[in-house]
Formats: C-alpha cells, structure tokens, sequence
C-alpha cells in the first residue's frame, strides 16, 4: 500500500538511518508490511514468552525465546520453508529482570467503535456494514480511526501526460 502514502512518508522509512533513527514496528502478520519498508528491514519473531513469579504470584521476570533475522531475503525464504529453514536466524533468550507489562498500558489504542461497549456484552445484531472498496475503508477507518495522521489514507490518482506519454501524479 506505500503507493497510498504521502511522499513525506514514503521518504522518512527511506532516510530513517540518516537521520539517526531507529523504526521498530509490532506485527502478528510481516508479510502484511510494504515490500518496500520490509526491504529496509531485521525481523525478530518471538518464539517463546517465559513468566517468572515471585512467591506471591506476581511476574517479576521475562524471558523470550526469539529469533532473530537479519534482512527480507533471509525473511522471505524462511517464510517460504514454512519457517523451518534454521539457516535463516539466530536463536537467543532476551531477559528483562522486571514485569515489563507495568511499564505501559498493552490496551491503549482501542478503536472507537469499542467505545462505550468493552463493560456490556456486545451485541452481534448492531454492526456497520462492511465496506467492499478502498474507498469505503478509507472512509470508514477516517471517520472511526483517530490513531493515524491527518490524511494517511491519501489517494492518488494518475493521468498520462499527452506531449510524451509519461505517468504524472495528479
């Protein structure tokens, strides 16, 4: 979808490094992530998540069993091994000695149709009618969805240029 973002948006992935930044993003799903944002990519895939308890019960430490790799090509042919091809990454524990889950609030970006509903049973009858084009989504996440800036969902639209038959953004 990076055809739909902002050149702004598009550029700030490219110069990330540049500009002395580090990008982590959080996926159940990578291969749902641009092609072109996956290329500049490492993955790391929990494997594992160890909860230790102290004697009143309570998570005082973490282990995670990860793996670790190192760019999208090694990605995309452990993807295609059924993610069994062990050439493809490194595996390692990583340790926090405190419950992580204390530091930040894992239900803060709530969608707004949850609102006034997560104390009640939901009920299946009330619903929005599904959108079935990019524009109907793009509305709907717009008018439901405060979490992304101000114009993410921007289209774009292309016409040819009739002196020289080149493709020129509108």
């Amino acid at each position: 979808m990076s055809m739909y973002f902002p050149e702004w948006q598009s550029r700030w992935y490219e110069q990330h490094g540049h500009n002395n930044l580090d990008i982590f993003m959080d996926t159940q799903r990578p291969m749902l992530i641009d092609v072109n944002i996956r290329e500049l990519a490492q993955f790391i895939e929990v494997i594992k998540l160890e909860k230790i308890y102290d004697d009143y019960g309570k998570i005082y430490k973490l282990k995670w069993t990860v793996r670790k790799i190192e760019n999208s090509s090694l990605f995309d042919r452990y993807m295609a091994s059924g993610k069994k091809d062990n050439s493809c990454y490194e595996e390692e524990v990583i340790t926090a000695n405190y419950n992580v889950f204390a530091c930040y609030n894992s239900q803060n970006c709530k969608p707004k149709f949850y609102d006034g509903h997560l104390d009640e049973d939901f009920d299946l009858e009330y619903s929005n009618e599904l959108e079935e084009n990019l524009e109907g989504y793009i509305k709907y996440l717009q008018e439901n969805d405060d979490e992304l800036p101000e114009e993410f969902y921007q289209s774009r639209t292309f016409k040819k240029e009739k002196s020289n038959d080149k493709l020129q953004q509108k």
